[in-house]
């Protein structure tokens, strides 16, 4: 929101709802319910290596695998009832068998009798001891016999404790999640927004520069490793004969953002939608065109020629700048999501003039763009003109979100769409609304109750809205949050690709690190003491460098699953630099990186094998072992 009616505008806004190598996991697989089916992998906890099934089931099951690479490392695991399970080798398709002579298993049997039974005990810790009904003896990894997998030991230790790794495929989010982005004249030259003594917690980690491409440069890779399906920019209208009022919200400035996103390769992680700020963009428009400002005058919606200020000096700047390409779709049509209207700056909104209004919008989406919009409107909308609650006039109905809970649910025409707030502060004066985000829950919760409930679509406020607390991106807020990438990593959680096989990391964005030296020696990006500087590498950006030994970078509730190969892009400029890294606490190898010739040419390495539970989640750190090391970004 603007600064000068910022505080009006909110105050609006709440009256408005009046009326509008294996590594240890953080998540491990669970029992399943009787005849639930399951596929797992079995680690073994005293030397971190997985239960195969070597040979494809040939011969005498191993314990000898540093991940799960295929399905001589996957079972299906078959709640039998009363505690039993069986396990069915997914390399022959048969069920492992415990040889009574020999105490060895394979997967030898089409059927389940007792030598195909088991019974697990759980260890604590994620660890469990596996029990074979046939002759009661529990599961034991048997180094001294080659890491065999036997059935002998009358007691539990640590070769007896093992570890599941749930592999079944998390299902896919179907709602749409998208997040609003105000983008004044303040926010991208790295200005401190005032809002009238309301003190401002989350602010940004990126350090902005008078250089606004670099701030598109940095806002549309924090959106698109958010996992958002799109960003609704908070859109205002410009005037060319008033330019002050062209520092928030002009849509002819989407082409900078258009353009970062080709420059920075997220063209097509996600898609820009139109999110009309109302008041704005209708009433104090056209005030200020008129040599006043604010909402008095109220905007007569009757009146059809104020329609310039919501086509001409708005819509039509909005669908120039992006392509058609780049256009967040609902039903292949172009989706408009417009705010609140009301008695505060509108009038004469009844008898079908609002109705009127969005017709009129249709018509000019159709006659100058070729496309038919899909429109949701507040539903303050169908409240001021009950003739606006038609298929034809309007396709979905947003409630906005409700300051209490923080979000809220509307149906129309049998689709249901959601809004939300990760959290919100306002004090100052007499205005105290104040929604807690306790620490990131609250954010999880509503997310989990529109986007989670499968609405079509949820349009959460807001990624750059900074001046009422509820901002998305990376923040340096403490008071609230836990760490800088907490908020980004909970949204994505409700996203169609929550596990991205494409995981891109960015170094200089990291949750924490440890530097050896004073002060960021290329005065870029964000305050503290790392060194980052600006990238020539391929999609530019920024990069850690002068790094030294006993430096790292950590990053938290990282999204990984399955077997995955971690890649580092680096540079260096010495023989035998070194860096590992280290999942949940648990090294990986050292890696000895080429030298590239130089800190600005970059090669990609790969730095470890890893097996991962699916759905789980984990910090990972970077540990630089020697030499100095350029890191750009490391990838899954």
């Amino acid at each position: 929101m603007g600064k000068k009616f910022l505080y009006v505008l909110i105050v609006v806004f709440v009256m408005s709802f009046a009326i509008s190598s294996g590594i240890p996991v953080s998540v491990r697989a669970q029992p399943a319910a009787s005849g639930q089916l399951q596929m797992v992998g079995l680690k073994s906890a005293a030397t971190n290596k997985f239960v195969c099934a070597e040979s494809g089931g040939t011969v005498p099951m191993l314990i000898n695998r540093d991940g799960v690479g295929g399905d001589w490392e996957k079972f299906q695991k078959e709640d039998l009832g009363n505690g039993l399970f069986s396990l069915k080798s997914m390399a022959n398709s048969k069920y492992v068998t415990v040889d009574t002579a020999a105490k060895t298993l394979m997967p030898s049997s089409t059927t389940t009798g007792d030598a195909q039974k088991f019974t697990m005990e759980d260890r604590g810790s994620g660890k469990y001891a596996i029990k074979a009904v046939i002759n009661n003896m529990y599961l034991s990894n048997d180094i001294a016999a080659g890491n065999q997998l036997h059935a002998d030991a009358v007691t539990i230790g640590p070769n007896e404790e093992f570890i599941w790794f749930n592999l079944d495929p998390i299902p896919s989010a179907t709602s749409d999640v998208g997040v609003t982005m105000g983008f004044t004249t303040t926010t991208l030259n790295g200005g401190t927004p005032e809002y009238a003594g309301n003190t401002i917690y989350n602010l940004p980690l990126y350090m902005s520069s008078s250089d606004t491409s670099q701030w598109w440069d940095n806002i549309v890779e924090e959106i698109a490793y958010s996992g958002a399906d799109f960003v609704a920019p908070t859109i205002r209208g410009y005037l060319d004969s008033v330019p002050d009022y062209n520092n928030n919200g002009d849509p002819r400035k989407l082409a900078d953002m258009v353009a970062a996103m080709n420059r920075r390769g997220v063209a097509d992680k996600f898609k820009i939608s139109f999110l009309d700020d109302t008041a704005a963009s209708m009433a104090d428009h056209k005030n200020r065109d008129n040599g006043g400002g604010g909402y008095d005058p109220k905007f007569d919606i009757g009146d059809t020629g104020n329609y310039k200020y919501i086509w001409d000096y708005n819509m039509r700047a909005f669908f120039n700048a992006i392509p058609d390409n780049m256009r967040y779709k609902i039903d292949g049509r172009p989706a408009i999501w417009e705010w609140g209207i009301g008695d505060y700056a509108f009038t004469n909104y009844g008898n079908g003039n609002t109705k009127a209004l969005l017709m009129y919008i249709r018509e000019k989406c159709q006659a100058e763009f070729g496309f038919n919009p899909y429109i949701i409107v507040d539903q303050s909308w169908v409240k001021c003109d009950p003739s606006v609650n038609d298929p034809s006039v309007i396709d979905g109905i947003h409630g906005w979100f409700i300051l209490g809970p923080g979000y809220s649910t509307e149906n129309f025409n049998g689709n249901s769409f959601g809004a939300l707030c990760p959290a919100f502060r306002v004090v100052n004066g007499s205005a105290s609304m104040f929604l807690d985000s306790n620490h990131g829950k609250t954010f999880d919760t509503n997310l989990s109750l529109t986007a989670g409930k499968k609405c079509l679509s949820t349009l959460v406020e807001g990624f750059s809205d900074w001046e009422e607390n509820c901002s998305v991106w990376r923040s340096k807020d403490t008071t609230y949050y836990d760490y800088p990438n907490q908020r980004i990593n909970t949204l994505r959680k409700y996203t169609k690709n929550p596990f991205p096989d494409d995981l891109k990391v960015e170094a200089e964005a990291c949750d924490s690190y440890n530097d050896t030296t004073t002060g960021n020696s290329g005065n870029s990006f964000r305050d503290g003491n790392i060194d980052i500087q600006r990238t020539s590498d391929v999609n530019g950006g920024w990069n850690v460098y002068n790094t030294s030994a006993g430096e790292w970078l950590q990053w938290q509730e990282i999204p990984l699953q399955g077997t995955v190969t971690l890649k580092a892009r680096i540079s260096t400029n010495t023989q035998n630099a070194r860096l590992r890294f280290v999942i949940d606490g648990t090294a990986g190898p050292t890696i000895t990186l080429p030298d590239t010739g130089g800190l600005q040419n970059w090669q990609t390495v790969a730095a470890g094998t890893f097996t991962f539970e699916q759905g789980s989640y984990h910090t990972v750190k970077i540990e630089f072992i020697s030499g100095n090391i350029g890191l750009n970004y490391w990838t899954n």
